[in-house]
């Protein structure tokens, strides 16, 4: 599984990013909002998780 060795915290941003989509369909302002307002680092990890998601299709 691509996820097999990802950090805890990579799974949980996930998590979180699944969740705001009951909420919100779309990714708009406000789904991003209720990211940052569940997981305040979401977007660090986000963007962290994009490297990683590279490193491991190189």
């Amino acid at each position: 599984s691509l996820f097999k060795d990802a950090a805890p915290e990579f799974l949980r941003m996930i998590v979180v990013h699944e969740l705001a989509h009951l909420k919100e369909s779309e990714h708009n302002k406000a789904f991003y909002q209720l990211c940052q307002y569940m997981l305040p680092d979401y977007h660090q990890l986000e963007f962290d998780l994009r490297v990683y998601l590279t490193w491991k299709s190189l």
